[in-house]
């Protein structure tokens, strides 16, 4: 579940559907977070919570990223979080974890709609020292983190045009393998620190190798 705690949080997703040359790249990311806003404020309009998301779809037939993104204050119609489990709800997009440990996803956006299902293959992976991720060398400079690499993934995906007079693709049922990682923190990076690189690899042999670096202005 959600930690609303903790500053900022979130929860993404990324794999490839089909194979080859023509294998379609995807990414789903949630975020959450916590604004500086007085908490004793009892309006359910007040912006102490906030949701983003963001989708991508990489379809090497176009050449081009077609991408979407969302965001709203929680409280709000539609915008919500559990602190149980993995539900997150935003203008219509959904991310749920079911009592069978499978990850189900609705994006509906302007230029395409996926409705993809997770499913893992082995448990939970606790990134650093059992789950605490330095990222720094100061102790608050880290986050909690842990990845469910090696999802097997059912999609469907529905590629759209902005324009009605358009013939809409007919939706198409996609298999492949995921990644999905889940961290939290209230201070990730040091002063002077202005990137993030992060690369996560599913191997051939059901393992995994996840690596990432923080980068100053110089590139070091």
């Amino acid at each position: 579940g959600a930690h609303p705690e903790f500053r900022t949080e979130w929860w993404y997703l990324t794999g490839w559907l089909g194979s080859g040359t023509n294998a379609t790249g995807f990414q789903i990311t949630f975020f959450r977070s916590r604004t500086q806003h007085s908490p004793d404020n009892p309006s359910r309009f007040a912006p102490t919570q906030l949701l983003f998301a963001h989708a991508a779809l990489a379809m090497p037939e176009e050449g081009k990223l077609r991408h979407a993104d969302v965001a709203g204050r929680v409280g709000t119609a539609g915008v919500a979080f559990n602190n149980a489990d993995t539900k997150l709800y935003l203008a219509n997009w959904t991310m749920a974890r079911t009592e069978n440990d499978r990850y189900q996803f609705y994006i509906p956006a302007d230029t395409f709609t996926i409705l993809l299902e997770a499913v893992p293959s082995q448990t939970p992976i606790l990134r650093g020292n059992r789950g605490f991720s330095a990222k720094g060398s100061s102790p608050e400079l880290a986050s909690y983190y842990y990845s469910r690499p090696q999802l097997d993934v059912t999609a469907q995906i529905e590629i759209k045009d902005k324009s009605s007079k358009a013939k809409q693709a007919p939706l198409i049922k996609h298999t492949g393998v995921g990644w999905l990682d889940h961290e939290w923190s209230s201070s990730l990076l040091m002063s002077g620190a202005v990137g993030w690189d992060w690369i996560g690899i599913n191997l051939l042999d059901g393992g995994s190798i996840m690596a990432f670096r923080i980068r100053d202005q110089a590139g070091k």
